[in-house]
C-alpha cells in the first residue's frame, strides 16, 4: 500500500505521460515522433485515465490512508513527495513537511 503512490505518481509523470519515448523490454527506443497516431492516441487515454482516477477522482479518505501509508514506511523517508499539489496537498498535516507545494 505504501507503494501505491510513489509509483502511481512516476507512471503518470514518466511512463505514461504521453511525449514520453518508450523503452522496451530489449532495450529499444521508441521516440515518441516515430510513434503512430493511434499509439499516441493510446498513451494519452491511458494517462488521461490514470490521472482521472487517481488524482481528480479519488475520494479523501482513501488518498489519506496511501498517503499514511507511505509517509509511515521507511523506504521513502528522503522521498521528497514530487507532484504533491496533485497527490497529497490537502493530506500531510505533520510537523515539518517538506512538500513541493509549500512554495
Amino acid at each position: 500500500m505504501s507503494l501505491l503512490l510513489p509509483m502511481t505518481a512516476w507512471l503518470i509523470e514518466f511512463e505514461l505521460s504521453p511525449s514520453v519515448d518508450i523503452t522496451l523490454a530489449n532495450n529499444t527506443i521508441i521516440e515518441h515522433k516515430d510513434l503512430l497516431p493511434a499509439g499516441k492516441e493510446g498513451r494519452s487515454a491511458m494517462h488521461a485515465d490514470f490521472v482521472k482516477r487517481w488524482v481528480t477522482d479519488l475520494n479523501e479518505s482513501i488518498l489519506e490512508d496511501y498517503t499514511v501509508s507511505t509517509l509511515l514506511d521507511p523506504r521513502w523517508k528522503n522521498w521528497q513527495f514530487d507532484g504533491c499539489n496533485i497527490f497529497l496537498a490537502a493530506t500531510i498535516t505533520t510537523q515539518n513537511p517538506k512538500r513541493d507545494c509549500d512554495d
